[in-house]
């Protein structure tokens, strides 16, 4: 599930190379437990229509804003500072990230999604990470159709959920599932435009692991049918 936007993003990446390569060996901000704010959404059926609202298509989740955007940026942002001991390269790259995730944001109506809804989030993460840990890039049909799988599963698991979920959970998730896979997709994008394969392979690596903490589930054992199938998720 790629978005052009995300090049302009990538290709200021490009030109702050020393600081990823300093980067590489280190680790993602720790993403336990934001999965699980509905808990464990492989339980739901995908045999569930997503809602439309408007015609876009939700899991009839919305996720309120309560300010948090940028917060998952800036804690991705700080070690390539740090790596080059400039916080002005953090807040570049901040901002890089939080620019890039906003216009994917605003890509997804077009798509045919809400936006800030938390199964369309989850559906994004899902896909983009996979897509990275594997090495490869779906068709648009088998994307569309899997990220409608996906935002049904979150809509089941949520009806059968009872306890409550705070604004600022939502929120956090939303922002996570979003900036993680955005900024890797950056960086590696950036790696192989140097010709940097092994630092790309690297962040490759990450976007698996946050999948993994995220889903429950190695992206290695699950495929995607050109039909928009998931393999070895529910």
């Amino acid at each position: 599930m790629r978005f052009k936007i995300i090049a302009a993003t990538s290709l200021f990446i490009a030109s702050s190379i020393p600081a990823l390569a300093n980067f590489a060996g280190q680790e993602l901000p720790d993403l336990e437990g934001l999965g699980s704010v509905f808990g464990d959404v492989s339980s739901g059926k995908i045999d569930i229509e997503p809602t439309q609202t408007g015609g876009l298509i939700s899991s009839g989740i919305p996720v309120p804003d309560t300010g948090v955007r940028g917060n998952m940026a800036r804690a991705i942002s700080k070690p390539l500072g740090d790596a080059v001991n400039d916080p002005n390269v953090a807040s570049t790259f901040e901002k890089a990230f939080v620019d890039g995730v906003v216009a994917v944001e605003d890509a997804l109506p077009g798509m045919g999604f809400e936006k800030r809804d938390y199964g369309v989030g989850f559906a994004l993460f899902f896909l983009m990470t996979w897509e990275l840990a594997n090495g490869v890039e779906l068709e648009e049909q088998a994307s569309l159709a899997a990220a409608r799988k996906l935002v049904s599963t979150v809509k089941a698991a949520h009806q059968n959920k009872n306890e409550a979920t705070t604004a600022d959970q939502l929120d956090r998730t939303y922002d996570m599932f979003l900036t993680v896979p955005i900024s890797i997709l950056a960086m590696v994008q950036a790696y192989e435009q140097k010709g940097l394969n092994a630092e790309a392979s690297k962040m490759r690596e990450f976007a698996g692991q946050a999948f993994e903490q995220v889903v429950g589930r190695s992206p290695y054992d699950i495929s995607v049918k050109p039909d928009g199938s998931i393999v070895g998720y529910n």
